[in-house]
């Protein structure tokens, strides 16, 4: 890599890496803001609030490298051009390919370091997201409870009319309905929330309890002065939680451990693989068309940023196609090639296009 090449590449890596942050540091900032109720009013801890969003760094990273990297090189080839350095280029015999050389292997880069996120860091990410969510949801949804509004516990419902900061509540009402043949409804005048060993509980004070009569069809009603209600998770959903496709590896969403009739889960997890595969191909998509764009397009002082615009709209038009694409393939199969034909139509066109100007300057 001659001396030019290399401080293309520098520019492009610095560019990238910038846009990456302050786009990660935006994402983050409005995650964090959609869970910031939680810390200050409800005393979650502030320490697994920022483990749950940072696990979600692999995700955001998947949707970002691909635009940042495209941004980036508009704004490199924006200086090149302004700088005249591509004229310069041309002028020592330099061919678009030549050109395009730092652009390609910076592409190639990201998609490798997607890839290792694809097959590697995304799964192991998501499974430790939804864990500490599904603790987080088990250990904070008592100080989640807000007066005047229904919150429920895995088949129990709980209302409270008022509630202070200390968890007392009055006005309490509870359907129980983790028995369906014999739902239990219980008021109480008031209440205290409390967290108990299996997850939230709530000690009920001067109350009643109204069940149906297992032995007749009436029902039963019981006047009590405290009564202690537990909001017990079943042992199955306390210790399992079904994996979702995002939290399994490349080999697991193509040969998946499910029973045969699964089918529309299957589908649904072999979709997730091609979408592990097509994402991290994006990056030498986009760089392609927008070098296919810019270096055979000419410019002048009037239309100069023409180039650019038709670069962008194009890139935005594959990746919704393909986006769009892998969402109809959930119900129709045949989308999967279809977004693999949108993929691979960009590389084939620039392919010919760079092989036809092959010896031409690239701007004039």
């Amino acid at each position: 890599m001659n001396t030019l090449n290399r401080y293309i590449f520098k520019q492009l890596v610095l560019s990238t890496i910038t846009i990456t942050i302050v786009l990660t540091l935006i994402i983050w900032l409005t995650q964090s803001l959609k869970s910031i109720d939680v810390v200050i009013n409800h005393g979650a801890s502030l320490g697994d609030l920022i483990m749950l969003v940072s696990l979600l760094l692999p995700d955001i990273l998947m949707i970002l490298l691909p635009i940042s990297l495209f941004l980036a090189s508009l704004i490199v080839l924006n200086r090149l051009i302004t700088d005249h350095e591509i004229l310069v280029m041309n002028t020592v015999g330099l061919s678009p390919f030549q050109i395009s050389r730092p652009f390609i292997l910076m592409a190639s880069l990201v998609s490798a370091t997607l890839f290792s996120i694809s097959l590697y860091f995304l799964p192991i990410s998501f499974h430790q997201f939804k864990n500490l969510q599904f603790s987080f949801n088990n250990q904070y949804k008592a100080a989640l409870i807000q007066e005047g509004e229904f919150i429920n516990f895995s088949k129990v419902t709980l209302y409270v009319q008022d509630k202070d900061l200390d968890g007392e509540v009055r006005g309490v009402f509870i359907f129980d309905n983790r028995n369906p043949d014999f739902p239990v409804t219980f008021t109480a005048a008031s209440g205290q929330i409390m967290e108990g060993e299996h997850g939230p509980r709530i000690l009920l004070f001067d109350g009643t309890r109204q069940a149906k009569d297992q032995r007749t069809t009436g029902m039963t009603f019981l006047t009590f002065q405290e009564y202690i209600h537990e909001f017990k998770q079943p042992e199955k959903m306390t210790h399992d939680r079904i994996k979702k496709p995002s939290e399994c590896f490349i080999w697991e969403l193509f040969n998946p451990d499910l029973a045969p009739d699964q089918i529309e889960m299957i589908h649904r997890m072999r979709v997730e693989g091609h979408q592990r595969i097509i994402t991290p191909l994006l990056p030498i998509i986009f760089i392609l068309i927008g070098l296919t764009f810019i270096l055979h397009t000419p410019h002048t002082r009037v239309h100069r940023f023409i180039p650019f615009a038709w670069a962008s709209v194009t890139v935005s038009i594959v990746q919704v196609s393909i986006i769009g694409s892998l969402q109809y393939a959930g119900s129709q199969r045949i989308f999967i090639i279809i977004a693999y034909i949108l993929l691979l139509l960009p590389v084939g066109l620039s392919a010919y296009i760079f092989k036809l100007f092959e010896g031409r300057p690239s701007i004039k």
